[in-house]
């Protein structure tokens, strides 16, 4: 488990390049600060209750998408992603991008850490700070792992205890499919694995 924190501190802490302030909100009386034209929020963000906000008290408003690679090549670095499709992103007014990593390439045997696949994340995090794009990291799962018919968790991490693992589609898996949700338990239960 610290290794696992560790390496999402490693991944957060890449991600964290700092935007340059914008101009400052203009306030009206009784609507409390508004943004001007082109104001960019300063890092880190926090919330005033359902909003998430800036340092300076702004609403940020964030407008995202998903990239999630479940499958070869694993990594948007490998798969092409680069400063032009971040700088296409941000023209297009994304701020946000939803990151998905897949603890079976962080972590394929126990113990065994693919610092590769980490630095190609921790890069991608950065090209899309320079451009303005907050990441939320995503440790992301389907159906559990490869070892129950989806993808996310290693083998090596899935306590099945010999339940039937029957294929079905997402997402009835979930509810299909004995293996998974013993896996699921098993984790959750924090029962010791390999």
């Amino acid at each position: 488990m610290r290794r696992l924190v560790a390496v999402a501190l490693m991944l957060l802490s890449a991600g964290c390049v700092p935007l340059p302030q914008g101009p400052r909100p203009v306030a009206r009386p009784g609507f409390g600060p508004v943004w001007t034209h082109g104001a960019r929020p300063v890092r880190p963000l926090g919330h005033a209750g359902r909003w998430f906000t800036d340092p300076t008290g702004r609403v940020v408003m964030l407008r995202g998408l998903n990239f999630v690679e479940k499958w070869a090549p694993y990594t948007p670095e490998a798969d092409g992603f680069d400063d032009d499709d971040a700088a296409l992103l941000a023209a297009n007014g994304f701020n946000a991008l939803r990151l998905g990593v897949s603890f079976e390439f962080v972590m394929p045997a126990p113990g065994q850490v693919d610092r590769d696949y980490l630095k190609s994340i921790a890069k991608t995090v950065r090209i899309l700070g320079r451009h303005d794009i907050y990441v939320l990291l995503d440790f992301h799962q389907d159906g559990w792992g490869p070892a129950t018919n989806g993808n996310g968790m290693p083998a090596w991490a899935t306590l099945t205890d010999g339940l039937p693992n029957p294929p079905a589609e997402f997402p009835l898996y979930y509810v299909q499919n004995p293996a998974l949700q013993r896996a699921f338990d098993n984790f959750w239960a924090n029962r010791p694995g390999p």
